[in-house]
């Protein structure tokens, strides 16, 4: 049964299989004695009989909030047992709990209508216990929960701060935040070692809408003749038609160990730590085209993409490796996002990325932001203050 199939149940004055919500309880209350229900109307004198109903399962004060989608008016209880707290547990990147982790919660309570006030909002704060669980429960003192507009964010030194997913409704509803059995995990990543890097939000303006051109990842620029880069790291393959206005991008390397692959995020907006990539890049399973690891994670997430066009999911990053040596020596780094290309004017075909390279030989890639190697930025390109 739905949500929306047991409410109308209620509302007919069927019981509830399940742990009742004041709404529940005030409309089987009133169906069951043949009373009229009108919540919109004010009540001056106390229902006892209705009070003591409520009392005899524990349940709590309520406020309305107007869920348009399901088609009625859910009464949302903000005491009762399963709704009065959202449980969290800060775990590390092995999934240990993270002792003593700072969480702090915002939320916003609802506005009914548009003649009421601006909604309310409130913050609290407190520290994981020695299992990783903090237990929030400050709508429970008359703040009632509204789902998607609760964020909690967990910090701790040593860590990367990190933001937890919303809580949905749905959620909510299968036990999801309810309980330590089922907690909204909130992952911490370690500070293993942040490294200087050649780090930048690139802008590249090609001199032609098609053709190869090599770009220097450390000189942030294109090599000559079209630029004062030194070596190539990238080649950009790009080829655009002015007339139907279509154009592409690949990426290739210039030596035979060079390479990328794709990473996953957190997926959303604002969610997940602050350090999007692992610590570490890896060692292998490098492709020799940014086309060839697309078609990669679009096989594999085929499901999830259905029905999607336009741009690439925000939660698809990259690895990649330059500037390999048969000795095994390379330098590693990480593009977050995909890249983004397109025609400017209808003439100069133009390129933005993020990028990070680690110019020490090791696989490091958390990015100390106070110490960018990048000393060339040119126009609308930016300093990253993201590790």
């Amino acid at each position: 049964m739905t949500l929306r199939e047991r409410i109308l149940a209620v509302y007919r004055g069927e019981t509830s299989g399940i742990v009742p919500y004041m709404l529940h309880l005030t409309h089987w209350f009133c169906q069951r004695w043949r009373l009229p229900c009108d919540l919109n109307q004010v009540h001056v004198k106390t229902e006892r009989e209705l009070i003591d109903d409520h009392k005899g399962v524990s349940s709590d004060f309520y406020s309305i909030f107007r869920f348009i989608s399901m088609g009625v008016t859910i009464i949302w209880c903000s005491g009762c047992v399963t709704h009065n707290c959202v449980v969290y547990r800060v775990v590390d990147d092995e999934r240990k709990p993270v002792i003593g982790a700072r969480v702090f919660v915002s939320y916003q309570r609802p506005t009914l209508d548009v003649n009421s006030p601006p909604p309310a909002s409130g913050q609290e704060q407190g520290f994981t216990d020695q299992d990783g669980f903090y237990v929030y429960s400050g709508f429970a003192r008359n703040t009632p929960f509204v789902p998607g507009s609760m964020f909690a964010q967990a910090a701790k030194d040593g860590y990367y701060d990190s933001f937890a997913p919303q809580v949905a409704e749905s959620a909510l509803e299968d036990g999801y935040g309810t309980n330590r059995n089922k907690p909204v995990v909130v992952i911490l990543r370690r500070m293993i070692k942040p490294v200087p890097m050649f780090a930048k939000q690139a802008r590249i303006v090609f001199p032609e809408a098609n053709g190869s051109f090599g770009y220097d990842l450390m000189q942030g620029n294109l090599v000559a003749p079209h630029g004062t880069g030194l070596e190539k790291d990238f080649i950009f393959n790009i080829n655009s038609d002015n007339q139907s206005k279509r154009c592409s991008l690949d990426i290739s390397f210039p030596n035979a160990d060079d390479g990328i692959q794709y990473f996953v995020s957190s997926r959303g907006y604002g969610i997940g730590s602050k350090l999007r990539s692992p610590q570490l890049a890896p060692p292998t399973g490098y492709c020799r085209t940014l086309s060839e690891t697309v078609a990669v994670w679009r096989e594999k997430y085929r499901e999830n993409l259905k029905g999607r066009s336009g741009s690439p999911p925000d939660w698809i990053n990259y690895f990649f490796r330059v500037r390999s040596k048969s000795s095994g020596k390379c330098f590693y780094g990480k593009i977050y996002g995909s890249p983004r290309s397109g025609l400017r004017d209808g003439k100069e075909f133009v390129v933005e990325l993020t990028y990070f390279l680690n110019p020490d030989g090791t696989n490091h890639v958390e990015f100390d932001s106070k110490r960018n190697l990048m000393k060339r930025f040119g126009d609308w390109e930016y300093a990253p203050l993201i590790p």
